[in-house]
């Protein structure tokens, strides 16, 4: 009977086998280790562009909403000047801001880019900014 490797011994073959066992063991480890690093980078995308939907969806709703305060008080208070109008709609619109978590803050600017109402930095009304 021929040996298929007749100088080698049985530690050799036994070396051997285990290296190559654990070469197989680390690509699948690695293929692995890449499949949830590409499940975790599909899953941020996901998430990121959920969030930013939600805020988009967020802000145009908080302006809609004032958008319709600054009509219905337009519509209903013919007898008051524009100046009288547009100083009450900026004091309300300065009060809606929820200070606790930041949500309503409402800011306005002509289409010049006269800052007219901002309940942060009200130091910044009148200025072209």
């Amino acid at each position: 009977m021929k040996r298929l490797f007749p100088y080698t011994s049985i530690n050799k073959i036994n070396l051997i086998s285990i290296i190559f066992t654990g070469l197989l063991l680390s690509c699948f480890i690695l293929i692995a280790v890449y499949n949830s690093y590409t499940q975790y980078k599909t899953d941020v995308a996901s998430l990121e562009a959920s969030y930013l939907k939600s805020q988009k969806d967020l802000i145009k709703n908080e302006t809609l909403r004032i958008l319709k305060y600054i009509k219905y008080k337009h519509q209903n208070n013919k007898h008051l000047s524009i100046n009288d109008l547009k100083s009450e709609i900026v004091n309300v619109i300065e009060e809606v801001r929820n200070d606790s978590d930041g949500t309503g803050y409402i800011f306005i600017y002509t289409f010049d880019g006269i800052n007219v109402a901002d309940p942060i930095l009200k130091k910044n009304s009148g200025k072209n900014l």
